[in-house]
């Protein structure tokens, strides 16, 4: 889970992680001595009847290898593979949002034909400030009606900072001003659009 500027800007995040890592004790091959799996004799695979029908499916017991190790790896229990904690630092992108993954290239679990990789799933916690569509930035700038009938200068936060922008006389509710790439740079910049409300006093006076 990052917040929304990391998701905008990129971050750099230390995971923890559980993965499978080859056995020490054994160097992964489950134990010593090799005998013909009992089981399917060999074949790697195994009948059972099913109603009229006769069902093959891999043998349980030697994985479909044909045979099973007769001296099996107390550390790994025949597995060839532990369970170990590791820490990794992985750079998320710009421009990620919610269910965007990350791919880590033989950062994954071990298997018989090595490391597989390791895939992490973004998750951007909404802004109060800002929102997105695609590349642009949008937020919402309050002022009161003199400044929108003189017009004014006024300060809005963007993901870089805060940048000062000149309010036009006779701005509408409504308005839409542009920053022009102020937004997210990801393979192309994006703008911040800000979201002009006149804010119209409710309780007026005679005077």
């Amino acid at each position: 889970s990052i917040s929304f500027l990391e998701s905008a800007l990129g971050v750099e995040r230390d995971i923890l992680y559980t993965k499978s890592v080859s056995c020490v004790s054994c160097s992964g091959k489950g134990g010593s001595g090799k005998r013909v799996c009992t089981t399917c004799k060999g074949s790697g695979r195994v009948a059972y009847k099913q109603g009229f029908m006769v069902v093959q499916t891999t043998c349980p017991t030697c994985s479909g290898s044909g045979s099973e190790i007769t001296n099996v790896c107390r550390a790994c229990q025949g597995q060839g593979t532990q369970k170990q904690e590791t820490s990794i630092k992985v750079r998320i992108p710009p421009g990620v949002t919610t269910g965007s993954r990350v791919k880590l290239t033989g950062c994954g679990d071990t298997g018989p034909s090595g490391p597989g990789d390791l895939y992490i799933e973004i998750n951007v916690r909404p802004d109060e400030v800002f929102s997105r569509d695609g590349n642009n930035i949008y937020s919402t700038l309050d002022i009161g009606t003199p400044d929108a009938a003189l017009g004014c200068e006024k300060t809005v936060k963007t993901i870089y900072g805060d940048r000062k922008i000149s309010i036009p006389a006779g701005v509408q509710s409504g308005s839409q001003l542009r920053l022009q790439g102020l937004g997210i740079k990801n393979k192309t910049t994006g703008n911040h659009m800000v979201l002009i409300n006149v804010k119209v006093p409710q309780n007026l006076t005679e005077e």
